[in-house]
């Protein structure tokens, strides 16, 4: 544990410097003085930040490519390469609104609605439900209603989004500044060096010299207990406001002189720490002394050792300009290599951006490759461009709900309905599934056989499940059940409901030795084969987003 919490600091420490000194400059005094001076002077408001309170744009989000074994394997994705989605939107934060209108080719058909949000409610034209159906066939509405004007959900997620630093037109936490303060005094100030001739303050942190960093800060934080306590908890304050900020310190202090006690690790020790999970070959920050110079981070960490996974991170961000008036480029690139599975992920995020104080605009593209010995898995390739500009006069007229033009999604969707994949894959049943006494029940032949298992009836009661080397068998109304002849229990017995074979799927899945996991708030089971988790994962999150 105590472990684990130095390495979660390391990782802290470096969030923290990405982003203060890929985006600070300085004006006077030795290098590292520059930069502290800067710090304390430093304007805490968002940049752009009045564009995210009343602002109209624009977005696309065009899909180049999306290819690989595990994008055949789910029917709706099939069509998805070249599918392309426009929005065009108004944001109102004060009134906690927004409009947009949506307009997306899919396939060989042009999908065009609006959506709404208005507090904490998401308000969709019935349009919706076309583009829904297209996606997924089995999809239909219970009863076959005549669907009204709009439908809508009601939850506080999403009436909590609208006091986000970012939506409220709050400033930066003060103690964010104060964090980067402390972690600056703390840098050896040898590490430090100013070029006259590019104008400019660098930060060099090679693997000894970070080791040496995050010696120093933890040392800093027992010197100096009182002043990290208060910036600590001032910090989990701006993310929670319910927490009690004297109970926050005391045990932050408490920790601290524990830690004291304990003894702090040296920078050796905390190198040797760092060295069984990342490797940085390369960390820098150049911080303009100019008010509208140029800045740049640039970092290069591998990982996984002598681990069966190992890969590597780059991050290069360069900018220019001041906070209205700021543009750059930046590229994230990831690999990583599975030597026991052989699978090889590379992944990359580019892209440009410009900000000014009245308008906003960008161009991304994301691409991801995954392979294995069999061929590619998944290929994609997204480009997405946006635009934004201040807009004061944004006027949003939300449609006034009425019980004649709006109904809420919990009104018309099927009770109880439930999704269960299996490797990534829906499975259709005959019986739908339903939930009984915390179990999740479904008919045994529709997912048995999506598993690749041979399923027998024997009478009076009994059940047969097998494949390959696995034999499970069951009796209806008994919950003693036996896998490979070993017996177990289950919490629901298997019975008949309309003529099928219920059971419960969590035992089956496990049974026949795969991993089950059940998302309440989407009401959807996951099964997967432990020989194909991986790959499945992905495509589970593909499933999600869509």
């Amino acid at each position: 544990m105590k472990k684990n919490r130095y390495l979660l600091a390391i990782l802290c420490l470096l969030l923290c410097f990405g982003i203060v000194y890929s985006a600070s400059a300085a004006t006077t005094l030795t290098a590292k003085q520059l930069l502290l001076d800067k710090l304390q002077s430093a304007d805490l408001s968002i940049p752009g930040g009045q564009m995210y309170k009343v602002s109209s744009g624009t977005s696309s989000y065009q899909l180049k490519a999306l290819s690989g074994t595990l994008i055949s394997g789910v029917e709706p994705l099939n069509d998805l390469t070249g599918a392309k989605l426009d929005l065009d939107y108004k944001l109102n934060s004060s009134q906690k609104k927004l409009e947009a209108g949506y307009n997306l080719v899919y396939g060989q058909n042009t999908y065009e609605g609006i959506m709404y949000l208005n507090n904490d409610k998401l308000i969709l034209s019935s349009d919706i439900f076309s583009l829904i159906s297209q996606i997924d066939p089995s999809f239909n509405l219970a009863g076959g209603e005549t669907l009204p004007e709009y439908i809508y959900i009601s939850d506080k997620q999403i009436g909590s989004m609208w006091g986000s630093t970012l939506y409220s037109g709050q400033n930066i936490p003060e103690e964010s500044r104060d964090l980067l303060i402390f972690i600056t005094e703390a840098i050896p100030d040898q590490y430090f060096t100013t070029s006259l001739v590019n104008q400019n303050i660098i930060l060099n942190l090679e693997e000894n010299r970070l080791a040496d960093v995050v010696a120093s800060v933890m040392q800093k934080a027992v010197n100096e207990p009182e002043r990290f306590a208060v910036i600590a908890s001032g910090l989990v304050l701006a993310v929670d406001p319910t927490q009690n900020r004297e109970k926050l310190k005391t045990e932050i202090i408490s920790g601290l002189q524990a830690a004291k006690q304990s003894g702090i690790p040296s920078s050796g020790e905390i190198q040797e720490m760092m060295a069984e999970i990342v490797v940085v070959e390369e960390l820098k920050f150049e911080a303009s002394l100019l008010p509208s110079g140029n800045s740049a981070l640039t970092m290069a960490v591998s990982f996984g050792g002598s681990s069966n996974t190992t890969g590597s991170v780059t991050l290069n961000v360069d900018t220019i300009g001041s906070k209205d008036n700021l543009s750059g480029t930046y590229a994230l690139n990831v690999t990583v290599r599975d030597s026991v599975d052989k699978i090889n992920v590379d992944g990359r995020i580019s892209g440009e951006f410009k900000y000014t104080a009245s308008n906003t605009t960008s161009k991304s593209t994301v691409s991801a490759s995954v392979k294995d010995q069999t061929g590619t898995l998944l290929n994609l390739l997204l480009e997405i461009n946006s635009d934004m500009k201040y807009d004061p006069g944004v006027i949003i007229n939300v449609p006034a709900l009425t019980a004649s033009n709006s109904m809420s999604v919990e009104d018309f969707m099927p009770d109880g309905s439930l999704r269960v994949f299996v490797d990534g894959s829906p499975v259709r049943f005959d019986v739908e599934p339903f939930i009984q006494d915390g179990r999740t029940m479904a008919p045994v032949r529709n997912v048995a056989e999506v598993m690749g298992c041979q399923v027998n009836w024997v009478d009076p009661d009994q059940i047969n499940i097998l494949r390959d080397d696995i034999s499970i068998k069951m009796y209806i109304n008994k919950q003693t059940y036996t896998v490979n002849g070993v017996e177990r229990q289950l919490d629901v017995p298997p019975f008949i409901k309309e003529g099928r074979t219920v059971v419960p799927l969590r035992f089956i899945a496990e049974g026949l030795g795969c991993t089950f996991e059940y998302q309440e708030s989407t009401r959807t089971v996951y099964i997967q084969s432990l020989n194909k988790t991986f790959k499945q994962e992905v495509s589970k999150v593909i499933v999600e987003e869509l």
